[in-house]
């Protein structure tokens, strides 16, 4: 056999395997949830711009 016949053999395999691969790792999603240590309440928060014509949107 010659080389071009013997990588023509093994292309497959090696694509199957990386294809085998990315399917493994797009089906693990991480499951981590951390507790907040603080808890803040809402603050509405002035600008002083809220009185301003708007020019450009």
């Amino acid at each position: 056999m010659s080389e071009v016949e013997k990588k023509e053999e093994t292309t497959p395999k090696v694509e199957a395997e990386e294809a085998d691969a990315t399917k493994d790792l797009e089906s693990e999603e991480p499951q981590a949830y951390f507790e907040p240590v603080v808890k803040l309440d809402e603050v509405e928060v002035t600008t002083g711009e809220e009185e301003e014509e708007v020019i450009f949107k």
